[in-house]
């Protein structure tokens, strides 16, 4: 998985220091690879080409206040998550506006903040892509669209809602950038997305009602990292 990409801006530096240092530590402690870039305005911020997963954001800030930025940011980039930290708490209503993902009080709480990382690493799931073909055109597909794969001699077969892709490479490759949090490899040729699982009775998956069985001595690992999938994920 690629790198979360994290933005903290306020406009008090010690402020900034303060969350970037409890990040790092969150990073660390979840074994989540990120890169952290701090903005002191958001004049800054917005005038930043630097595309992040996560943005910490200040409300009461000198020009712009956090309320204003977070409506440009969700315009440049709908997908970036923001966090409203302040210790005005009689303005968290007016996050709703912009879709405040999260809110962080002043003084920061490392137990607030760590669970906040966690839910971004949530979302986060079966985002990447992987480049795959379909009558020799080159496709970058989302790990989360695709639904299962099979391997044959020379091949491995993608299965999509819509469409059947192919790419030149074995299962144990694929394995190593696949997201393992819901990928599994329920037999020696095939590996199903844990998302798309409709039935599991034991013995067979279905998926878009096609039917897989599982082998033997996959289905205590597969139940337990399924129970998991489903527990957190889900």
């Amino acid at each position: 998985m690629r790198k979360m990409t994290i933005g903290i801006c306020d406009d008090e530096k010690i402020f900034i220091n303060i969350l970037k240092n409890m990040v790092i530590e969150c990073l660390n402690k979840r074994q989540i690879e990120g890169q952290i870039k701090t903005f002191e305005s958001g004049k800054e911020l917005v005038e930043s080409s630097f595309e992040l997963d996560v943005i910490f954001l200040d409300i009461e800030m000198p020009e712009f206040d956090g309320i204003e930025i977070g409506k440009i940011i969700q315009q440049k980039n709908s997908n970036c998550k923001i966090i409203m930290a302040t210790c005005r708490t009689d303005r968290f209503k007016e996050a709703f506006q912009i879709n405040a993902f999260r809110f962080m009080t002043k003084p920061f709480e490392f137990d607030e903040l760590e669970e906040i990382i966690n839910a971004v690493q949530a979302t986060r799931i079966g985002t990447d892509v992987i480049e795959l073909y379909n009558n020799r055109n080159l496709f970058k597909i989302k790990q989360k669209e695709i639904q299962y794969i099979k391997t044959y001699d020379s091949y491995s077969e993608f299965v999509t809602k819509s469409k059947i892709f192919r790419r030149d490479i074995a299962l144990c490759q694929l394995e190593k950038i696949l997201d393992n949090r819901m990928f599994f490899r329920i037999h020696r040729k095939i590996i199903i997305n844990m998302l798309w699982v409709q039935k599991y009775d034991r013995e067979y998956i279905i998926i878009n009602n096609v039917e897989m069985a599982v082998a033997r001595r996959k289905k205590k690992k597969f139940e337990q990292a399924y129970m998991e999938f489903d527990v957190t994920y889900r």
